[in-house]
């Protein structure tokens, strides 16, 4: 005889928030990390540690790119700007 059984898991949710600003690319990099590499509770520990530091290293990259992500859309605000006689406005967004 074959059977099946079946059930429902409830997953967990995380909120984050700030207040007065955006993310700053740390704050993006915490929340996205554990959903874009998952590293099992039950694997061996040689694999959790390879998978510990393959991890770090992905998030070093990411947190890399998302700095110059920022980087250069102020620099893009500013120059669209500049190009629209806004050069007060264009420097403080340089400065930020």
């Amino acid at each position: 005889m074959m059977g099946m059984a079946g059930g429902t898991q409830m997953g967990s949710a995380k909120v984050f928030s700030v207040d007065g600003r955006g993310f700053t690319p740390e704050e993006l990099l915490e929340q996205y990390m554990d959903k874009l590499l998952h590293i099992s509770d039950n694997a061996e520990p040689h694999v959790r540690a390879q998978a510990h530091a393959f991890k770090q290293q992905i998030a070093v990259l990411m947190l890399n790119y998302g700095k110059a992500v920022e980087r250069n859309y102020a620099t893009t605000v500013a120059t669209k700007l500049e190009s629209a006689g806004h050069s007060d406005m264009a420097r403080y967004v340089r400065r930020m």
